[in-house]
């Protein structure tokens, strides 16, 4: 069947298998890429009623690009959902018991799966404990495997002296992960203390803490007293598994770039401070992809907030790209655009090539941009809605992914450019 779906992918025409569709033109229709460039569609694939969840956290698809993951966060709680592309029936639904607070990182954080490398599984994890009253947790997480057939295989405890473990954020798809022990006591019932916090490299294969360093010893680069630690001391985190084999994590602690390589103590990026931390980011361990600040982060309006007003857009920095070692500024996007304009996570090829960013519509609907990771050039645009869009790359960069309101298209990457 792999085989068979793999040759689908290709060929050449444009669009090449609707079958995964009801209405195949429809379907099909103004999902072209805009322009010339190296993107071709490949296949749509269609989902209906709550198949594919699309919340606070984005679906993501498997490396092999067939199996489409989600996860929600409320109702029912931390649902796991794992689903063949080309079927519309979920195979696996695990609950992960998963707190609103309990994330590696605020705000919005990332949740505790990852797709296997050989896609044969998601690394997740759990609370095994069912939520006390008011959404609190009962339980660590427990580190677990979650297979296409629903089957869920546990990984060996995560122990550390510092406490129970209360976020996990995978490296890449090997089972090397960044870990926080004893930081989010408040949130559990009854509360636990939280004497010494703490955060790891973690081998959640094999239940390794590989290294550790104490949160104080965090703030203590950033400039921040020891006793303001919380859960939010860490803001944002990204983590990628080197080809060395070894962990690398890029940290905002407290607006403060700390660079965390394996076998190393955690340092000062002083050269990478000018790099916006607030907004949303592509980290491949050597670049630094940050989008400007806004969308979710702009002031709130509309609802209970009161009446947007009219969205006035003005001409500045959009996104930028940063070498992470060095800290230089590589380049930058300038885009009219407005404080409240929302834009996906973006994301780096695997070959470091090409980036897939936001854009946000001058006069049509065409909003994801394919950009040069050489020079920030717009190589070619995708359609997507306004709001609730993910995307990323698949089959190791040689195809991407967008997926919106029910639909999953796919795009081959041709060599061609």
């Amino acid at each position: 069947m792999l085989s068979f779906l793999a040759a689908f992918l290709l060929q050449p025409p444009a669009l090449i298998d609707q079958t995964h569709c009801t209405g195949t033109g429809q379907a099909a229709r103004d999902l072209h890429p805009i322009g010339s460039g190296p993107l071709r569609l490949a296949t749509v694939y269609c989902h209906q009623g709550d198949a594919v969840r699309h919340g606070f956290f984005d679906p993501f698809i498997s490396p092999d690009g067939y199996q489409v993951a989600s996860l929600s966060e409320f109702q029912p709680r931390g649902r796991l959902t794992l689903l063949p592309l080309s079927s519309r029936t979920a195979t696996a639904n695990v609950e992960t018991n998963a707190g609103t607070f309990m994330r590696f990182s605020v705000p919005g954080g990332r949740p505790f799966v990852q797709w296997s490398d050989d896609s044969r599984f998601v690394w997740a994890a759990r609370h095994r404990g069912e939520p006390a009253p008011g959404g609190w947790v009962t339980s660590p997480l427990q580190p677990i495997r979650v297979f296409p057939d629903g089957r869920v295989a546990s990984l060996p405890s995560l122990d550390h002296a510092a406490g129970s473990l209360d976020g996990l954020l995978w490296a890449g798809g090997n089972g090397l992960a960044l870990a926080k022990f004893g930081t989010q006591g408040g949130f559990y019932r009854p509360e636990r203390p939280n004497p010494a916090p703490t955060m790891a490299i973690v081998d959640a294969a094999r239940g390794r803490v590989l290294q550790s360093v104490l949160l104080e010893q965090l703030l203590s680069l950033a400039g921040r007293p020891v006793t303001s630690i919380s859960y939010t001391s860490v803001r944002s985190a990204y983590a990628v598994q080197l080809p060395n084999g070894r962990v690398r994590a890029l940290l905002d602690v407290h607006d403060h770039w700390v660079l965390w390589d394996q076998g190393r103590a955690p340092r000062l990026a002083r050269n990478l401070q000018a790099a916006s931390r607030w907004g949303s980011h592509g980290f491949d361990g050597r670049m630094l992809l940050a989008m400007r600040p806004g969308g979710a982060f702009a002031a709130a309006c509309g609802g209970y907030h009161g009446a947007c007003p009219p969205r006035a857009p003005r001409k500045g920095i959009w996104a930028e790209l940063y070498d992470v070692d060095s800290g230089r500024l590589l380049w930058s996007l300038e885009r009219d655009f407005d404080v409240r304009d929302s834009y996906a996570t973006p994301t780096i090829s695997p070959d470091g090539r090409y980036a897939l960013i936001t854009l946000e519509p001058a006069n049509s609907a065409a909003r994801l941009a394919l950009v040069s990771m050489r020079d920030g050039t717009v190589i070619q645009m995708l359609p997507a809605p306004p709001s609730s869009v993910s995307a990323g790359f698949t089959r190791g960069g040689s195809a991407l992914w967008v997926q919106s309101q029910g639909r999953i298209a796919i795009y081959r990457v041709t060599r061609s450019q």
